[in-house]
């Protein structure tokens, strides 16, 4: 995806609540991440340090994106950089996994 993709982004090129581009989200972060693999761990991240893991809602909320979007990019996080890991959330299991940065090993 480049910067001229943005426009395409669910919610416009304003990624609402993230700012930057991928090179400034960590010296540790991968910055081959696409605009919306940046957004969505910018989310995540922020959310941990705020209020705690997040649920797809809560990440779709900051991002502006569909969550069916966030759900797929979680995916690619996790899979290929490993960058965000789930975890169930027992007190409200019908919202499904929250999601947290993974820890360095």
């Amino acid at each position: 995806m480049t910067d001229a993709d943005d426009a395409d982004l669910p919610g416009g090129s304003d990624l609402t609540g993230v700012s930057g581009d991928a090179a400034d989200i960590g010296p540790s972060v991968d910055a081959n991440l696409t605009t919306e693999q940046a957004a969505v761990f910018r989310a995540v991240s922020e959310l941990e340090s705020s209020v705690g893991p997040g649920h797809v809602t809560e990440i779709a909320r900051v991002t502006g994106l569909d969550p069916g979007r966030v759900e797929e990019v979680l995916e690619e996080l996790i899979g290929g950089p490993g960058l965000v890991v789930a975890a169930t959330d027992p007190w409200h299991p019908e919202l499904g996994p929250r999601y947290q940065v993974q820890s360095p090993d």
